[in-house]
């Protein structure tokens, strides 16, 4: 199980540093806190988009559609709380994209516009993450997307082309978009932190840090606790079954 946990610590330390580092990670972790409330509001307004078409979908597309909402929502709030934030992060959401395209798969040719659930993260994913990683989630979105249309209707995209090729495009324009109001917030967070005398850190910067530096240790401490606990009550464990063992033979070597 530590093999386990250091090999993930490993994969997340590599991903933090595509992802930027510590100022992207504090941008993100701010960002995530704003929009978990947001994503409530939208996951309702695109349920209610979809609800009239609940009497015609299958069972099972609507339980994957529920589960890609779950995981969007997880995407955004787990990682606050995990040791691996980036690692958490990325993992959510290709899970939400992978229940999202197979609740498509499963509708099939008619409803199969289900896709657009996965589309609506965009946003999300361009505003928290930094642009090289959207490039490669828009990428791997586009690719899911196309792969699952050729799959569903390859008929009706050999026919018309521009059904498969406007939502490719808009998904390319939401996620430029997005990321330029993630620019803007960089550059505004810089401002608010930075002193414009000395060009170093004021105030809200230090309490910030701290902030963030608390956060931090104390989820270090939470999984190292829960480490020595579980440690600790096997070594228990095992030593009671030592003893027990001991007594019993004990017992049937005394005649």
């Amino acid at each position: 199980m530590a093999l386990f946990v250091s090999g993930l610590r490993l994969l997340n330390h590599h991903l933090y540093r595509l992802f930027g580092g510590e100022e992207a990670r504090r941008q993100a972790n701010d960002m995530m806190r704003r929009l978990a409330s947001v994503y409530t509001a939208v996951a309702l307004i695109f349920a209610a988009t979809l609800l009239p078409g609940l009497v015609h979908y299958h069972w099972e597309s609507t339980v994957t559609l529920l589960a890609a909402g779950v995981f969007y929502n997880l995407a955004l709030v787990r990682p606050q709380r995990s040791v691996v934030p980036e690692l958490a992060s990325m993992v959510f959401w290709t899970l939400g994209v992978a229940c999202s395209l197979l609740s498509a798969w499963i509708a099939g040719p008619p409803y199969a516009y289900l896709w657009a659930g996965s589309a609506v993260t965009l946003p999300f994913v361009a505003v928290i993450w930094p642009p090289r990683v959207t490039v490669m989630a828009v990428a791997s979105l586009m690719a899911g997307v196309i792969t699952t249309g050729l799959l569903v209707a390859p008929g009706e995209i050999a026919h018309e082309p521009p059904t498969l090729v406007g939502p490719v495009l808009a998904m390319i324009f939401t996620a430029v978009m997005a990321s330029s109001v993630r620019e803007v917030d960089r550059r505004h967070r810089a401002a608010v932190i930075t002193d414009s005398l000395t060009g170093l850190g004021n105030r809200a910067a230090m309490a910030l840090y701290a902030r963030e530096r608390f956060g931090r240790a104390r989820q270090v401490f939470r999984s190292r606790w829960s480490c020595s606990t579980s440690t600790t009550s096997r070594r228990s464990t095992t030593g009671s079954a030592t003893r027990r063992g001991t007594l019993h033979c004990g017992a049937r070597r005394s005649p």
